[in-house]
Formats: structure tokens, C-alpha cells, sequence
């Protein structure tokens, strides 16, 4: 945090991240449990998340069915990339405990939130 601070980020902290293997959905949803943020999602149509496995599933669902043409853009360049694992494979792999999230379900992951993530 001291980076974080010295680099005069606006970033809030209200524990550390516990680092189990889901520490992505850990911090996410610790994120989202902070006032201003669940009244942001609230309003936003994001139903309730209640707890970082939640959020795993949720994110996983929305990129399997989401029919937004930048998913529809992101999943054809991910064929371009991955052409060894299906769309929904990868995603049924992600909503598995402890499976670690890459750039993929992180950019899923603001989609569903219709909120930017910010990683340090």
C-alpha cells in the first residue's frame, strides 16, 4: 500500500487480499462489498454478489452468455489466441475454486461490473 499511496493513487484498502488461490474474487468482491461501490452496482442492474465464489460463477455465466458485440469480439480473438480450449470450457474451468483468473476474466469481469478494474 505504501506504493499505492506514494504514487498518490486513489485506491482504498480495507484488509489484505487473502492470497488462496482466488485472491482475484477475493479482492473484487471485497471491492464490491465497500457502500458507495454496491449502491454503484446496485444501480447498474448487477445482482447482489454474495461472496467471491459468487462473483466467479457470475462473471463465468455472463461471459458465456453474453451476446454484447465486445464479448462477441473478445471471444473471436480469443479463438485467434487459444485455439487449443473452447470458449465455454475455459469459462466452466473458471468457475472452479482456486482456478487462478488471467486477463480474460479480468476484462470479463469489468464488463459484467460495468465498472473499470484497476490492478497494482
Amino acid at each position: 500500500m505504501v506504493g499505492v499511496r506514494r504514487a498518490g493513487l486513489p485506491l482504498k484498502l480495507d484488509a489484505i487480499t487473502k492470497g488462496d488461490n482466488n485472491c482475484f474474487f477475493n479482492a473484487v468482491f471485497a471491492q464490491t462489498r465497500r457502500c458507495d461501490v454496491a449502491q454503484e452496482l446496485a444501480a447498474g442492474g448487477v445482482a447482489a454478489i454474495t461472496s467471491p465464489h459468487d462473483l466467479r460463477i457470475k462473471v463465468a455465466r455472463f461471459a458465456k452468455r453474453s451476446r454484447l458485440a465486445v464479448v462477441d469480439e473478445f471471444k473471436r480473438r480469443y479463438y485467434e489466441t487459444h485455439p487449443e480450449e473452447l470458449w465455454d470450457e475455459m469459462w466452466s474451468r473458471m468457475e472452479k475454486d482456486e482456478e487462478w483468473a488471467d486477463a480474460i476474466t479480468v476484462q470479463a469481469t469489468a464488463w459484467f461490473l460495468h465498472h473499470d478494474i484497476n490492478i497494482v
